[in-house]
């Protein structure tokens, strides 16, 4: 239809779609943003900034740890609406998109080939207590239990002062302020994806991954998705020739370890306001986005850009089902 848009991620799952978007935006010449907005969060700029000025010599690896936390798991692959295949995007592209799409933009080359295993760990049946129920309400273990519908929604909620509109409270509230008792409203009821027991669930997506992927121009990197870790937030390893870079959201510092040097610690609160979603990513975006529809500004995660993560999640997928088999990224 001619129009520029700003478009979710992951865009789909499906190769040919990603090339036939690409055919229709090169034909009509319209711009087309893709949501990554970690390119435009302020320490994985700064991060990208120290590579380009060479502070760790010749970039070599690249190591991503993707966080997830227990209870994200739980709540979004689990639970919630990403936790089956047939209806969503794999977990390499669901949750890791941004990672796929940093870890080709700080290799500064195209995939050449990938190779990926996970699984569904834990949250089955097999692994359920004898006498637990399938929902958290009716169960014995609902106060012990570490993912407890009552404990992940009702307990933090109150723990971290009872916020009146954040995620992913606000998602199982589904109307603001949010309060104890819309949230126990919800989860009680018999009808509700998040009252059920973990171990009852109709999920089947992975619960960890691991992918490894080689760059065209040399760089190896490894990309692990996580969901059994304490907190959220990525970490990521630079390895070069001179020195090594540390981006740790959890502890919010980026250190440069230069060898033979003195290490260097960067605080992210000085690089972004604190709190911001994304780290800034998703403000910083939207302050630019007229600025790349109109030609003033690049556009950073333009379809053609983001074209290339998607092709290596797409792949990386293939990998797993294929119990880690080396798949090549473009055909």
């Amino acid at each position: 239809m001619g129009y520029d848009i700003l478009l979710e991620k992951p865009i789909t799952d499906n190769a040919q779609e990603c090339l036939d978007l690409m055919e229709a935006q090169r034909k009509n010449n319209n711009k087309v943003v893709v949501c990554h907005v970690l390119r435009y969060a302020k320490a994985f700029v700064k991060a990208k900034q120290l590579l380009e000025e060479g502070r760790i010599g010749l970039l070599v690896n690249i190591q991503a740890l993707e966080q997830v936390a227990y209870w994200h798991v739980a709540h979004s692959y689990v639970r919630g609406n990403w936790r089956r295949s047939e209806t969503t995007t794999p977990m390499i592209l669901a949750k890791c998109c941004h990672d796929l799409d940093l870890l080709q933009y700080y290799a500064q080359s195209k995939a050449k080939n990938v190779s990926s295993v996970g699984a569904c760990t834990y949250f089955t049946k097999e692994n359920a207590p004898k006498d637990a129920a399938a929902r958290c309400v009716d169960c014995p273990h609902k106060e012990s239990c570490t993912y407890s519908a009552k404990r992940i929604y009702i307990d933090r909620f109150i723990a971290e002062g009872k916020p009146e509109n954040i995620w992913p409270y606000n998602v199982i509230a589904k109307d603001f302020p949010v309060t104890v008792e819309k949230l126990e409203r919800e989860i009680y009821g018999k009808d509700s994806l998040y009252g059920r027991c973990v171990f009852a669930c109709d999920n089947n997506v992975v619960s960890h991954q691991t992918t490894n992927v080689l760059f065209e121009n040399g760089v190896t990197a490894s990309l692990t998705m996580m969901g059994f870790t304490h907190v959220g937030g990525r970490i990521y390893r630079f390895f070069g020739t001179l020195g090594e870079i540390v981006l740790d959201e959890a502890n919010e510092i980026i250190e440069v370890k230069t060898f033979g040097g003195d290490v260097e610690t960067i605080r992210m609160g000085d690089l972004t306001e604190a709190g911001m979603a994304h780290g800034g990513g998703d403000a910083q975006l939207i302050e630019k986005l007229y600025n790349m529809i109109m030609g003033t500004a690049d556009t950073q995660t333009s379809l053609e850009n983001s074209l290339e993560s998607h092709l290596m999640g797409i792949a990386a997928e293939n990998s797993r089902r294929q119990d880690g088999k080396t798949v090549q990224v473009h055909g």
